[in-house]
């Protein structure tokens, strides 16, 4: 709670946040779509590939997860499967209770969110296969 005054000129500044990219953001556009492409280039191809690696360790457990390739994205946004779990935090809980591997619940990206996770691929491609040998053998185990 503040005065009017106080709140009209903290909208000012949160608008400039949320409508205006940063000055420095800005430069650092520039300097990217002026700079050499390579290492972009390489980039987006590790992305890709930890994106096919991922759907690929998804696809291990087709009985788990059920998915739609990203386009664009960093993450994948799974839907889990079964019944058996009451929700998709219910469901992060006990994964990373039994086998140490996090992943965040969908129902923290708002309603529509429930009954999947988020799977983030910007990770080193040993974790990401060491994490679906995990989620794996914890399945399979039931």
């Amino acid at each position: 709670m503040a005065e009017e005054g106080i709140i009209n000129q903290m909208l000012k500044v949160q608008d400039s946040f949320v409508i205006c990219a940063p000055h420095i953001s800005q430069l650092a556009a520039i300097t990217a779509l002026d700079g050499p492409y390579e290492p972009t280039r390489q980039m987006v191809e590790e992305m890709k590939y930890r994106r096919d690696l991922i759907c690929d360790c998804l696809d291990r457990t087709p009985d788990l997860f059920s998915y739609h390739k990203p386009g664009g994205a960093y993450y994948i946004f799974p839907r889990v499967l079964p019944d058996q779990f009451q929700n998709s935090v219910d469901f992060c809980i006990k994964l990373l209770k039994e086998t140490g591997v996090v992943i965040v619940p969908g129902s923290g990206f708002g309603p529509l969110g429930e009954g999947h996770i988020r799977m983030s691929y910007c990770i080193e491609r040993d974790e990401i296969t060491d994490a679906f040998d995990r989620i794996e053998r914890w399945w399979r185990a039931g």
